[in-house]
């Protein structure tokens, strides 16, 4: 994972999972891209559900309004991201998050982000 000015280093010392976590979260332009890709992808396919059924087809797409309008706050749902289990251990290691384990965290949780919780 590159490092960019925000290092994960404070102080002198390595900071703990979560900060690390955070920090990538909010500050990892490069994260926050790839992540927003992901999350515009997701919005796509919702987009063209062939069998729309319900409150939670209706909140979804409302939510992929928002996302592919711009209107949706990347940081936050990257913060849902980076509480992903595997993709928390590879920042903590400094390794780059694969993209099969972000697509599918994406995938995962965007209902939830929509206001459905399943």
């Amino acid at each position: 994972m590159k490092k960019n000015k925000n290092s994960l280093k404070k102080a002198g010392k390595m900071s703990s999972v979560s900060e690390k976590c955070m920090d990538i979260a909010y500050f990892n332009r490069d994260f926050q891209r790839r992540v927003e890709y992901f999350r515009n992808k997701a919005a796509v396919a919702v987009m063209g559900e062939v069998t729309p059924v319900g409150d939670e087809h209706t909140a979804r797409v409302a939510y992929a309004d928002r996302v592919m309008g711009g209107n949706a706050n990347i940081k936050q749902f990257c913060v849902g991201v980076v509480n992903n289990s595997t993709i928390a251990a590879n920042i903590d290691a400094g390794v780059e998050p694969v993209d099969n384990d972000m697509e599918f965290t994406v995938n995962s949780i965007f209902s939830k982000y929509a206001g459905w919780d399943q």
